[in-house]
Protein backbone atom coordinates (compact mmCIF):
# COMPACT_ATOMS: atom_id res chain seq x y z
CA UNK A 1 0.00 0.00 0.00
CA UNK A 2 2.45 3.03 1.25
CA UNK A 3 4.90 1.72 -1.79
CA UNK A 4 2.77 2.72 -4.31
CA UNK A 5 2.52 6.16 -2.92
CA UNK A 6 4.81 9.41 -3.46
CA UNK A 7 7.01 10.34 -0.94
CA UNK A 8 5.16 14.03 -0.53
CA UNK A 9 2.11 11.51 0.14
CA UNK A 10 3.81 9.29 3.02
CA UNK A 11 5.38 12.21 4.63
CA UNK A 12 1.57 13.27 4.37
CA UNK A 13 0.53 10.84 6.08
CA UNK A 14 2.89 10.31 8.64
CA UNK A 15 2.25 14.12 9.75
CA UNK A 16 -1.87 13.48 9.87
CA UNK A 17 -0.79 10.35 12.01
CA UNK A 18 1.59 12.29 14.41
CA UNK A 19 -1.21 14.62 14.69
CA UNK A 20 -3.63 11.45 15.57
CA UNK A 21 -0.75 10.54 18.03
CA UNK A 22 -0.92 13.95 20.03
CA UNK A 23 -4.57 13.40 20.38
CA UNK A 24 -4.59 9.88 21.72
CA UNK A 25 -1.54 10.73 23.97
CA UNK A 26 -3.73 13.43 25.57
CA UNK A 27 -6.55 10.86 26.20
CA UNK A 28 -3.99 8.32 27.67
CA UNK A 29 -1.95 6.87 25.12
CA UNK A 30 1.26 5.80 27.14
CA UNK A 31 4.60 6.87 25.62
CA UNK A 32 5.93 3.57 26.41
CA UNK A 33 3.82 2.09 23.60
CA UNK A 34 5.71 4.58 20.95
CA UNK A 35 9.03 2.81 21.81
CA UNK A 36 9.04 0.89 18.47
CA UNK A 37 7.87 3.83 16.55
CA UNK A 38 9.97 6.34 18.55
CA UNK A 39 13.17 3.64 17.59
CA UNK A 40 13.25 5.07 14.06
CA UNK A 41 13.92 8.24 14.79
CA UNK A 42 12.41 9.90 12.41
CA UNK A 43 10.26 13.06 12.91
CA UNK A 44 7.18 13.50 10.80
CA UNK A 45 8.06 16.61 8.66
CA UNK A 46 12.03 15.13 8.20
CA UNK A 47 13.09 15.94 5.01
CA UNK A 48 16.21 14.46 4.66
CA UNK A 49 14.57 11.08 5.96
CA UNK A 50 14.14 8.64 3.08
CA UNK A 51 10.54 7.38 1.60
CA UNK A 52 11.79 3.98 3.43
CA UNK A 53 12.50 5.73 6.53
CA UNK A 54 9.32 6.93 6.51
CA UNK A 55 7.31 4.01 5.59
CA UNK A 56 9.31 1.74 8.34
CA UNK A 57 7.93 4.47 11.07
CA UNK A 58 4.65 5.29 9.78
CA UNK A 59 4.09 1.38 10.05
CA UNK A 60 5.24 1.45 13.38
CA UNK A 61 3.24 4.35 14.60
CA UNK A 62 -0.30 3.46 12.63
CA UNK A 63 0.13 -0.29 14.41
CA UNK A 64 0.34 1.11 17.57
CA UNK A 65 -2.31 3.60 17.17
CA UNK A 66 -4.51 0.81 15.85
CA UNK A 67 -3.95 -1.31 18.55
CA UNK A 68 -4.81 1.23 20.85
CA UNK A 69 -7.73 2.52 19.21
CA UNK A 70 -9.11 -0.87 19.14
CA UNK A 71 -8.17 -1.78 22.91
CA UNK A 72 -9.89 1.53 23.75
CA UNK A 73 -13.17 0.45 21.99
CA UNK A 74 -12.88 -2.75 23.66
CA UNK A 75 -13.27 -0.97 26.48
CA UNK A 76 -15.65 1.18 25.79
CA UNK A 77 -13.36 4.09 25.98
CA UNK A 78 -11.34 3.19 28.55
CA UNK A 79 -7.24 2.24 27.95
CA UNK A 80 -6.28 -0.49 29.87
CA UNK A 81 -4.01 1.24 32.15
CA UNK A 82 -7.51 3.44 32.88
CA UNK A 83 -9.58 0.61 33.55
CA UNK A 84 -6.66 -0.80 36.24
CA UNK A 85 -6.19 2.57 37.72
CA UNK A 86 -9.87 3.42 37.72
CA UNK A 87 -9.34 6.89 35.56
CA UNK A 88 -11.45 7.88 33.28
CA UNK A 89 -10.16 9.55 30.20
CA UNK A 90 -11.82 12.91 29.24
CA UNK A 91 -12.68 11.97 25.92
CA UNK A 92 -15.12 8.66 25.15
CA UNK A 93 -14.97 6.78 22.11
CA UNK A 94 -17.94 8.09 19.85
CA UNK A 95 -17.82 11.87 21.70
CA UNK A 96 -17.83 14.65 18.78
CA UNK A 97 -14.22 16.58 19.79
CA UNK A 98 -14.69 20.76 19.16
CA UNK A 99 -12.49 20.62 15.87
CA UNK A 100 -12.59 24.53 16.17
CA UNK A 101 -15.33 24.61 13.31
CA UNK A 102 -17.33 27.91 13.67
CA UNK A 103 -21.40 27.35 15.05
CA UNK A 104 -24.07 26.91 12.62
CA UNK A 105 -25.83 30.48 12.37
CA UNK A 106 -28.98 31.00 13.90
CA UNK A 107 -32.09 31.34 11.94
CA UNK A 108 -32.82 34.93 12.86
CA UNK A 109 -29.03 35.14 11.69
CA UNK A 110 -29.81 33.52 8.96
CA UNK A 111 -32.62 35.51 7.75
CA UNK A 112 -30.71 39.01 8.45
CA UNK A 113 -27.76 37.73 5.89
CA UNK A 114 -30.58 37.41 2.97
Amino acid sequence: MVGELRASHVIHLHRLLAAIRAEFEEDGLDDRRLEAYEEHDVAPAEFKATKVEHEQALMALSATLAEWASERTATGGKTATATATGADPDVEVGEEADVGLPAEPSEAEAGASR
